[in-house]
């Protein structure tokens, strides 16, 4: 129902709605900051990441609309650089516009703001508006620890406190100056291996407990977000409970003002809703909440309206904070002198990541064998192994398990030669994922046995790793190489879940895995202790969708020995911790398990 921009404004003002706002990228394109899109900036990191026949293929395969710039974050990384340089254009010489002094002068009201963003706008915004003696209590809230730690936003602003919620992670905190760049990598590693696993919550565990909190019994205000529906925050949106009213702000350049309102239910009448983003219309299938969808300009929007709605403090506060100009290089300039160089190697081998991704193996197979050509012309071996273990997942990823075997036994054998390279860092590493995944062919195949070596092997690697970082400190494995990570036709009961490649979720992975193998095998004591060995990894680093798995998995082994008391408690924790995760079918999995607990 289309309604008036003076019905929208009475009805925000007079219920005094306390307000969460969830901002993404589209916020810092506007003057004086004005950053690229996320489209375009993969366009052109694509120049200098993939080789020039490939990229005529790719942008022909409309890759462009389907690869999310996480993704391709995530490549950079894992390829050709782990420092992420490129994402240092995001601080050099930029201002916050508008709409940044708005979200933080909302955070000084006592609203909740929490973005996606990597840059430092909103952080800069506040820094310019408050004393200098309040700086240090700007608390951009980033990492693990701080997502663990600060769980309550009311405590934090009782403490008088400016927190700002980054779920995506950044390279530093803009306010101290300490690097967390491992946030980003690990929060960017878990969006991209999800791409292809369908319709993940991606969010790691620990930030949707804060998430939930944040926009219990509010409204949520979303600016700058596209709303696709592959995207980590789809399905976060389409499963939000306890929430009073979204508020979506679709930015258009036109100078026309559209809002329409909806309510929950809405598509149980088959009303027609292909004009909104999808994921509101899988939000009002779940909830009897009010939907206001705006289509405007979103800066226009912000400074004509919503300013004076919201915010007690005067517009004219800002524009001695607001810079006349911009002194920022195009980012298209700026790259070329830290990217231009890469090996056309590495650009294969990103190509056919990017093929994979799409799932197209011809394309795939093709890039990757002229990969191989290149290395063997040029004597590169130590690369030979990521080239021989992503035709093996392609071949996994079609159910071809032998010809999936077959490669990951050549990656095998080259890292096997890569030896005498003096490699041996990354080879304990690469050794770990490629033992990995043939065990999971193996598993999958029903060869038990020679999947119980392949498992034990990649922990005797792991071990080793541990061991060189005991005695050296300075030692950072990276555990970076792609590993299958879910199936479900290795086990319809289980799921691994979302894994970000720490060397201990890795190590929970593998030994959840051997637990599997040896349930299968009627070894129920060793499989009991391999899943609570797997649970007690997750439970050191709060990985909770994982502690939810392993007490279901333990819970199995105790009904398959005839412990029902012990079965029905681990099935009852399990389900508590997954339900608050809003990990459905996960929990509907459990639930199936406890009705076959019952008819025992």
């Amino acid at each position: 129902m289309q309604i008036d921009l003076k019905s929208f404004c009475t009805k925000l003002i007079n219920q005094k709605e306390n307000l969460t706002y969830l901002v993404g990228a589209g916020i810092s394109m506007d003057f004086p900051t004005n950053f690229p899109s996320a489209r375009n900036i993969v366009e052109i990191l694509l120049k200098y990441i993939i080789p020039k026949d490939e990229r005529k293929k790719i942008l022909k395969l409309k890759a462009l609309d389907k690869l999310r710039y996480e993704i391709i974050i995530e490549y950079i990384e894992d390829i050709f650089d782990k420092d992420l340089k490129f994402l240092d254009y995001f601080e050099i010489n930029s201002y916050p516009n508008l709409i940044h002094y708005f979200l933080a002068y909302s955070i000084l009201q006592g609203n909740y703001v929490l973005t996606t963003n990597f840059d430092p706008m909103i952080e800069k915004a506040l820094v310019k508006i408050i004393d200098n003696e309040k700086i240090s209590k700007i608390k951009p809230i980033i990492t693990y620890e701080d997502f663990t730690k600060y769980q309550n936003p009311e405590e934090l602003f009782l403490k008088d406190l400016y927190p700002l919620w980054k779920i995506h992670g950044s390279k530093k905190n803009f306010i101290d100056n300490v690097d967390t760049r491992e946030s980003l990598i690990t929060t960017i590693s878990s969006l991209g291996r999800n791409k292809q696993e369908g319709k993940i919550f991606a969010i790691e565990s620990y930030k949707k407990i804060v998430i939930d909190n944040l926009i219990k019994n509010r409204t949520l205000m979303i600016l700058g977000y596209s709303g696709g529906d592959d995207f980590d925050l789809g399905p976060m949106i389409s499963e939000m409970k306890d929430i009073n009213r979204i508020i979506w702000i679709e930015h258009t350049h036109k100078r026309k003002l559209v809002i329409e309102e909806y309510i929950g239910g809405a598509t149980k009448r088959k009303e027609k809703l292909k004009h909104i983003p999808f994921v509101l219309v899988e939000f009002l299938n779940n909830t009897d909440c009010e939907i206001f969808y705006i289509k405007t300009h979103t800066a226009n929007f912000v400074k004509e309206y919503l300013w004076n709605s919201i915010l007690s403090y005067k517009l004219n506060d800002i524009y001695d904070f607001i810079s006349k100009k911009s002194n920022i290089t195009q980012f298209s300039d700026w790259i070329k002198t830290y990217y231009n160089n890469f090996s056309d190697i590495l650009k294969y081998r990103c190509a056919g990541q990017i093929y994979y991704n799409l799932s197209k193996f011809q394309y795939l197979e093709y890039c990757i064998l002229k990969g191989i050509e290149l290395i063997k012309k040029s004597n590169k071996i130590k690369y030979s192994f990521q080239f021989y273990n992503l035709l093996g997942l392609s071949y996994f990823k079609q159910n071809k398990t032998q010809k999936a075997l077959d490669y990951f036994q050549l990656a095998l054998n080259n890292v096997n030669i890569s030896k005498n390279c003096n490699t041996m860092d990354e080879n304990y590493e690469d050794l770990v994922v490629i033992y990995n995944n043939i065990g999971t062919v193996h598993m999958m195949n029903g060869n038990l046995d020679s999947a119980e070596i392949s498992f034990k092997n990649a922990l005797e690697k792991l071990e080793m790793i541990e061991l060189k970082k005991d005695y050296n400190p300075k030692f950072q494995p990276s555990m970076r190489a792609r590993v299958i990570t879910q199936n479900k036709k290795v086990d319809k009961n289980h799921s691994r879940g979302i894994i970000d490649w720490h060397k201990s979720t890795l190590k929970a992975t593998i030994t959840s895995n051997l637990g599997q193998i040896y349930f299968k095998k009627r070894e129920l004591d060793k499989a009991l202790d391999q899943f609570k060995g797997a649970y007690t990894i997750n439970q050191s680093f709060g990985h909770l969708q994982g502690m939810g798995m392993q007490l279901a998995n333990i819970g199995k082994c105790y009904m398959e020995k005839g412990d029902n008391d012990d079965a029905y408690n681990h099935f009852m924790d399990s389900s508590k911790v997954l339900e608050k995760l809003g990990q459905n079918s996960a929990v509907q999995e459990v639930k199936e398990l406890l009705k076959k607990l019952y008819k025992k």
